[in-house]
């Protein structure tokens, strides 16, 4: 009895230990998958999907007294609605953007206007090191660190007053110094590797 108690444990272990094996995910593969053609071809194209919507509420304080356009629509708006994709292949990269929530005025100092899909980013890059990068298309141009944050990466609600300026009902409508989006080449690089840490040297030329 005790023999046959001892053979009927060693079966189940043996048992345990086959079936183990076999659901390991380093013994299994697909029967429609290559493992030396995943391996390969993991790196060689990449692609990244992504979007935003960026509501907000607005109060501003009217003037009837000097214009007719100052706080008017007080309530909620909608500051973007961004959908893109970025990929790379190699040394060669694209980014294509569209926002849905273009603030088109009919002039300036005035209420009126409306809410228009435009194109952001159209672009194609080429870095064979991180010295040399070669942007073609249209681009945010590196003029100031403030613009050149990504507006999902924003500390507060808005960029700094003098680079964005003063828009719609906010009040005297009055251009900022940042630059928008521009159709040309760019030619920049850093001293520094994508995944270093610290200081660094970077270049930026644009024509």
């Amino acid at each position: 009895m005790r023999l046959n108690r001892w053979l009927a444990l060693l079966s189940a272990i043996s048992m345990l230990t086959s079936s183990s094996a076999m659901a390991s995910p380093e013994h299994q593969h697909s029967p429609l998958e290559n493992p030396h053609l995943r391996e390969s071809n993991s790196s060689d194209l990449k692609l990244d999907f992504s979007g935003y919507i960026r509501p907000r509420f607005t109060l501003i304080q009217e003037d009837q007294n000097e214009t007719d356009f100052v706080g008017r629509y007080d309530g909620f708006e909608l500051s973007n609605a961004r959908i893109g994709v970025k990929g790379s292949y190699n040394e060669w990269g694209f980014k294509l953007t569209f926002d849905g929530a273009l603030d088109r005025r009919n002039g300036y100092n005035t209420s009126e206007g409306e809410i228009a899909v435009g194109l952001k980013d159209a672009y194609i890059t080429y870095a064979p090191s991180h010295w040399t990068t070669l942007t073609i298309g249209q681009y945010k141009p590196a003029f100031g660190a403030d613009e050149y944050t990504s507006t999902r990466n924003l500390l507060f609600v808005d960029r700094a007053l003098p680079g964005r300026g003063v828009h719609g009902v906010e009040g005297y409508n009055v251009d900022g110094t940042n630059t928008a989006r521009e159709v040309g080449i760019q030619l920049s690089g850093s001293s520094m590797a994508p995944d270093d840490e610290g200081f660094g040297l970077g270049y930026y030329f644009s024509f």
